[in-house]
């Protein structure tokens, strides 16, 4: 369904047949394209002319600057999947294609460039959940962020080793309070009122924080399109 919708507006552009090498995602500028998106429909499929492609018949896809809006809103005709494969793709502490405005066009649209596509998210949504469990573990300092997260975030705190971590006194135990996770609510009220004593970005966006309050340390995560989210609590004895 995805690549119908996309593929049948490069065929009305004369593009499905002639990509072109442009940020890492290939097609080229379209002509004359029916930007409505009220003729925007996924229902329909009609057989290729282009090995690979799929059309859909009576589809009109979102090209240039219409095509972030597509993505992001609530209701639409591009399915939740789909829009959430989109916008993951499109990240944009990861992509610059927004940067293009009305030149943009949404990439090749095969099963299988799709499926690659499909994989490589798969991958880096693996890699986040990695940094997710870690950062929210006992193995976790900011004094030794590990492999999963950039050398700078270790370096920063390494001038001298026998110093304790920011903010905790030197042989200070963490023990965790899972039990206190589930107030979500409550938690994210309290720690809006603080200052994280850690608070550090991965490339891709995503937002790590610590606090520490009356003997507690709250270490939350947050997607750089979502709301932060409390991944662990942990009494300081």
């Amino acid at each position: 369904p995805l690549g119908a919708s996309l593929s049948a507006a490069a065929s009305r552009a004369g593009l499905a047949s002639r990509p072109t090498a442009s940020a890492g995602l290939h097609m080229t500028r379209p002509q004359g394209v029916d930007l409505s998106l009220d003729k925007f429909n996924l229902s329909s499929t009609a057989g290729a002319t282009h090995p690979g492609v799929v059309e859909c018949s009576g589809a009109t896809a979102a090209i240039g600057s219409s095509f972030w809006p597509c993505i992001s809103a609530e209701q639409g005709a591009i399915g939740d999947d789909h829009k959430r494969l989109l916008r993951d793709v499109f990240n944009p502490h990861m992509s610059d294609r927004r940067s293009e405005g009305e030149a943009f066009v949404p990439p090749p649209t095969s099963a299988a460039y799709l499926q690659r596509l499909k994989e490589l998210v798969k991958a880096e949504t693996a890699l986040r959940e990695q940094r997710r469990e870690h950062f929210c573990s006992l193995d976790f300092t900011v004094d030794k962020a590990g492999p999963l997260f950039s050398p700078k975030w270790t370096s920063s705190f390494t001038v001298d080793s026998s110093k304790p971590q920011m903010g905790i006194p030197k042989h200070t135990i963490l023990q965790p309070r899972p039990e206190l996770v589930f107030d979500q609510d409550a938690l994210r009220e309290a720690v809006s009122r603080i200052a994280p004593s850690f608070d550090k970005w991965t490339e891709d966006g995503m937002r790590f924080r610590i606090y520490r309050r009356g003997g507690l340390e709250v270490r939350t995560t947050q997607e750089h399109d979502g709301e932060e989210v409390i991944g662990m609590v942990f009494s300081m004895a």
